[in-house]
């Protein structure tokens, strides 16, 4: 098992801009996972993994009015969190994001500061107890 924590503030994945021929991310998106990667290269000094993976993830937000930890039902997506945050560790933690077979995550407001906590365990998909990928499910 791999855990990670960013002292950062969690940033949705921006969509990918287009100028003439060329895409690219937008420098706020580009310097965030930068930051991420190089806090989990800190943290990690593994090999990528290589199976089917677990992920559970908190992302803490900082609000002042929160007075304990307390569910976030606003923005930012958690979809496009996802996207930054797992850009960040291709290559790092795993291969590639479509290793991830579950996910358990949350965002949480925080009385004090940004972070993100996260956890990845490697699985067993052929174990009838585990998740499994749809194309190996019978139907």
């Amino acid at each position: 098992m791999i855990k990670f924590h960013f002292e950062i503030r969690p940033k949705a994945k921006a969509s990918v801009r287009v100028s003439g021929r060329h895409s690219y991310i937008d420098k706020p998106t580009k310097n965030y996972m930068n930051a991420v990667a190089a806090m989990a290269k800190e943290q990690y000094c593994g090999k990528p993994l290589i199976n089917p993976l677990k992920v559970k993830i908190s992302f803490h937000f900082k609000y002042s009015k929160a007075k304990t930890e307390e569910p976030m039902p606003r923005k930012p997506d958690m979809d496009n969190l996802f996207k930054a945050l797992f850009d960040s560790l291709t290559g790092i933690a795993w291969i590639d994001d479509s290793q991830i077979f579950e996910i358990s995550a949350r965002k949480l407001q925080n009385p004090t500061k940004n972070y993100i906590s996260m956890e990845i365990e490697e699985i067993d998909a052929t174990k009838p107890d585990e998740p499994i990928g749809l194309d190996t499910l019978l139907f």
